[in-house]
């Protein structure tokens, strides 16, 4: 399924309805789950402001399938994410340990006591003060993409909870709440971020020699599997 930005994965203390599962559920009542109730079908999860492909099996030998797979690291996951400053160099791996954040336990922080986590990077263009970034994590932490930019002085634009966010207007759906991070499943997919309302067009980058003009509002899709593409539109300094 292809998951938008603001939206749940599952319910959860604070968003008991309104999730992927509810959802899903709806229509696809049978589907299987692996001992976790409030997860039927999930394969993995995306943070509630992350857009992207997400997997969900209908079957449960399809379930132990793809979760097997998540967990042999043979799923390769690439992301697409705007950043605040210029990142130098232009390629490199983030390694640092993630967990809580012992100042406010709702967060995650590079912390010594933390789980192994590794983060590989490179820059696809730097529109005007910022980064467009394709990011491989090669770990699965908690905001890991989130936190491991943040420590290095570049958060994710939009990101109010690790510092990214400075009162753009970012989203139709939710104003002042989109996170530019969005998931492609080895850069299959070919969709916008976010449709953004106002401001100035970022613009679409290459892949593979081909270019896509973006217009303010703009929805991109196509059934090329050579490149991906980005509409991101907003009012940036």
């Amino acid at each position: 399924i292809d998951k938008q930005a603001g939206l749940p994965t599952h319910p959860a203390p604070g968003h008991p309805g309104h999730t992927i599962v509810n959802a899903l559920l709806a229509r696809f009542p049978d589907l299987p789950t692996d001992g976790d109730p409030e997860r039927p079908g999930i394969v993995h999860r995306l943070d509630k402001d992350t857009s992207g492909l997400m997997l969900i099996a209908r079957n449960k030998q399809a379930l132990d399938n793809l979760k097997a797979q998540f967990k042999e690291r043979s799923v390769k996951k690439a992301y697409l994410v705007l950043a605040k400053g210029h990142l130098i160099p232009e390629t490199g791996v983030i390694d640092a340990p993630i967990g809580r954040d012992p100042n406010n336990r709702k967060r995650m922080a590079v912390v010594t006591s933390g789980r192994e986590a590794r983060t590989e990077f490179s820059v696809i263009r730097y529109p005007g003060s910022y980064s467009l970034l394709e990011v491989r994590p090669e770990t699965g932490r908690t905001h890991q993409i989130r936190v491991h930019l943040a420590a290095i002085g570049h958060p994710v634009v939009g990101d109010a909870t690790y510092g990214g966010i400075t009162g753009y207007r970012l989203c139709q759906m939710r104003p002042t709440a989109c996170v530019f991070l969005h998931w492609n499943l080895s850069q299959r997919s070919c969709d916008t971020v976010c449709g953004l309302g106002g401001g100035s067009c970022l613009g679409a980058f290459e892949r593979g020699g081909i270019g896509m003009a973006c217009t303010l509002g703009s929805s991109i899709s196509c059934s090329t599997t050579r490149w991906t593409a980005i509409c991101a539109c907003t009012r940036l300094p």
